[in-house]
């Protein structure tokens, strides 16, 4: 079904997790979340063997252009979503660890972009990037998300 977006969701997930181990910023946790709101700030302090933080891909809306005068949606949809990812940051900064930090999250904020344009589940789908957004820190944690919007076929 060609605008069934949950597919896509984890497609997007896998890209974007694959691409952070190959840029060399593998995260923990891999997770789609559906919120109005960014996803919280929990996973960021976890630490495995390969990497550190979290990673994201949330489904945030869903809107439809109506073609017609019925009560049913029928014209095509645009769904906005959104790729992330978590890290920690130092409890003790120094100019050393934020410039550190700052260029971690400069990588994400790349492995984020190359995610959706090298997608192969994106191929073929009319969607623009857009904004990114720096989150935090808070908590011992920062972060950066990437905003998409992915234009479907009609419902």
């Amino acid at each position: 079904m060609a605008n069934n977006v949950t597919p896509l969701l984890s497609a997007l997930l896998d890209c974007l997790c694959t691409q952070l181990v190959t840029d060399g910023n593998p995260v923990c946790q891999c997770c789609v979340v559906v919120s109005d709101g960014l996803p919280p700030m929990t996973g960021c302090d976890c630490i495995c063997e390969d990497g550190q933080g979290m990673a994201w891909v949330r489904f945030m809306s869903a809107d439809w252009q109506q073609t017609d005068v019925s009560k049913c949606p029928v014209g095509p949809w645009k769904v906005r979503l959104q790729l992330g990812v978590y890290r920690c940051i130092s409890s003790e900064p120094t100019c050393e660890t934020t410039t550190a930090e700052a260029d971690s999250i400069a990588e994400d904020v790349a492995s984020l972009q190359r995610a959706v344009l090298c997608c192969a589940a994106m191929g073929g789908k009319r969607y623009t990037l857009g904004s990114v957004q720096i989150i935090g820190p808070s908590g011992g944690c920062v972060g950066a998300a990437l905003d998409v919007v992915l234009e479907l076929g009609a419902l």
